[in-house]
């Protein structure tokens, strides 16, 4: 629980556009390159503790300090999640209920809930509807709801799945189609599963990487 912090209703597209570090982002997309060359090239094993700083000290944002989760094991409950009026009994149901937490304990507050990109979606309708209650707890102000690093990572893979399905792109290179008849890997471009296409992905990237990288070296030599 934290103290409270910006709304997400404040924030624009403008506003998060000029959050982005466009040079962080470019010299993490160089290290990935790095570690991948690392990964496949014996050769620059010697650089492996150069490239590990560059993750750890050079590059990183906001680290967070190793220590024990300290957990409650939650009951589960019959209210309809897919209602505004369930979630809201849902959120009281574990906070006051479950975990004994009055409701003017929250003033001033902001609990983090995470969940599926679904989940995040009604919750943040909720808030919405909600955002004239009389009071912090019942105009849900108290709710940071963010969501969780796996879901949003397979949001992002179908995303690159969407963009490079397709069998050849405009510029004649093959996308995520031809690979994966290539590899005999059957995928769902609808809903594919997680870790086959994160590994898809994967192989793609590596390859491409090691092709230009041996296509670059041949040019310099």
């Amino acid at each position: 629980m934290s103290s409270g912090g910006p709304q997400y209703e404040d924030r624009t597209y403008e506003k998060i556009w000029s959050d982005i570090q466009f040079d962080h982002l470019a010299a993490i997309g160089t290290t990935n390159i790095l570690r991948i060359l690392l990964e496949y090239v014996p050769g620059l094993e010697r650089h492996r503790s150069a490239v590990q700083h560059l993750y750890a000290h050079c590059f990183a944002k906001h680290p967070v300090q190793m220590q024990k989760t300290e957990y409650y094991p939650m009951e589960t409950s019959s209210f309809d999640e897919a209602q505004n009026i369930g979630n809201r009994e849902v959120l009281k149901d574990l906070l006051v209920r479950q975990l004994s937490i009055k409701p003017e304990e929250l003033d001033g507050r902001m609990v983090s809930i995470s969940g599926d990109c679904l989940t995040v979606a009604k919750l943040r309708s909720l808030k919405h509807h909600t955002s004239w209650g009389l009071s912090w707890f019942t105009s849900h102000k108290f709710a940071l709801i963010l969501t969780e690093l796996w879901h949003m990572k397979w949001a992002f893979i179908k995303g690159i799945f969407r963009l490079h399905w397709a069998p050849t792109t405009a510029k004649g290179d093959s996308g995520l189609h031809v690979a994966a008849e290539k590899l005999r890997r059957k995928l769902n471009l609808s809903d594919p599963e997680f870790y086959p296409a994160e590994r898809l992905v994967e192989t793609v990237l590596a390859t491409m990487t090691l092709h230009y990288a041996r296509y670059s070296l041949f040019f310099i030599h």
